[in-house]
């Protein structure tokens, strides 16, 4: 008996199979006479599903969400340095703990310190100026403002009026690098130390380009 006489004849057989298969039933799958022809149909509808599940084209992964971008950490603000700043005590140049120091046995206070970095740099920039080139002062001279002296009587409200001159002679000379604005920050330190501690004068009247202030006083630092 042929497969499509057994098809007829079989309650269960499913015309559709046969519709989508094809010829494939009677070649891919013999007959046996003891299973019948329902294992045939239950074969050909895996067989089917099969199929259908590799036509499909593979669907691509879905676009991933990128992960919520965390905002950095604000950077705090650098704390305000002014005549009127808390002085922290304990840190290296307060009363108790001066800097070591290669002309001071006793060390050297933190202002005391500052400035004589501020002297070696003014001194290395000064051929630089005069060369006609415009290097620029590097921060921290700001500082002076807020740091321990060496007799903590200099830290008054004329002391400070001063420091503020001597950084505008300081942005001054940012603005426009020149001889003149050069000897302006020259000037502006000799101003502040004809009003107290007249020793460094001495140290900072070479630094001038051209002729020394009238007003300069021999001196060393403390």
């Amino acid at each position: 008996m042929s497969g499509s006489a057994s098809a007829s004849q079989d309650p269960h057989h499913d015309p559709s199979v046969d519709g989508l298969l094809g010829g494939v039933r009677d070649a891919a799958l013999p007959v046996h006479p003891r299973a019948g022809d329902t294992i045939n149909h239950a074969w050909l509808i895996g067989a089917a599903l099969a199929l259908t599940a590799c036509s499909q084209k593979p669907q691509p992964p879905a676009p991933s969400v990128p992960a919520a971008v965390v905002a950095a950490p604000a950077v705090p603000a650098a704390p305000a340095c002014t005549g009127d700043t808390e002085l922290v005590p304990g840190v290296p140049g307060s009363p108790g703990h001066y800097i070591p120091s290669d002309i001071n046995p006793n060390g050297h206070s933190e202002l005391a310190h500052r400035m004589r970095l501020m002297l070696a740099e003014l001194t290395a920039l000064k051929p630089a100026v005069e060369a006609g080139r415009a290097p620029r002062i590097a921060a921290g001279h700001e500082r002076i403002r807020c740091s321990w002296p060496t007799d903590a009587r200099d830290r008054d409200a004329a002391f400070d009026e001063l420091a503020v001159a001597y950084l505008a002679a300081v942005a001054a000379y940012h603005e426009a690098p020149a001889v003149d604005t050069f000897n302006g920050i020259v000037q502006g330190c000799l101003d502040c130390h004809a009003h107290t501690c007249g020793g460094p004068m001495v140290a900072i009247r070479p630094l001038r380009i051209g002729d020394a202030p009238a007003d300069a006083q021999p001196g060393i630092f403390d």
